[in-house]
């Protein structure tokens, strides 16, 4: 079912707000493109590379915990408008990352025992890295 349908009309017909601007992050508009091709590339390298080089990506978790916890305090400074509720999935983060990224550590360091295995973990790693830098990349160019 389109968002449009189980959308909430007000009295005289119009969306609400809230109920706009769900349609419009579900249909993705709004976001900058290179932050979309971003994620594409990556769900894409998922997808198309071997299970343990995709979780060989994923091991830049291992340094997720500690950067969030600043960004979580840091929220309420600079984003005083976000509702609290909407940090719960980060807040979580703190808790799930480490786990995360020692079981990722573990199948990386278990399944990547040869020279040609460890090279491919380590260009999966390299290219969330880049990954993640273009994203960066693209919402400062767009916002600053």
């Amino acid at each position: 079912m389109p968002a449009q349908q189980s959308a909430k009309v007000t009295g005289n017909g119009a969306l609400h707000h809230d109920e706009i601007r769900l349609i419009q992050v579900r249909g993705g508009l709004g976001a900058v493109p290179g932050v979309r091709m971003a994620g594409e590339w990556y769900v894409t390298f998922c997808k198309t590379h071997y299970w343990v080089e995709a979780v060989a990506s994923s091991l830049t978790e291992l340094f997720a915990p500690s950067l969030m916890h600043e960004r979580l305090a840091a929220f309420p400074k600079h984003y005083p408008w976000v509702d609290q509720a909407g940090l719960e999935y980060f807040r979580g983060r703190l808790v799930q990352a480490p786990r995360d990224s020692a079981q990722g550590l573990d199948i990386v360091t278990q399944h990547c025992t040869t020279s040609e295995s460890q090279l491919r973990a380590f260009q999966a790693l390299a290219f969330k890295i880049e990954m993640l830098w273009v994203l960066i990349d693209t919402i400062h160019h767009a916002y600053a």
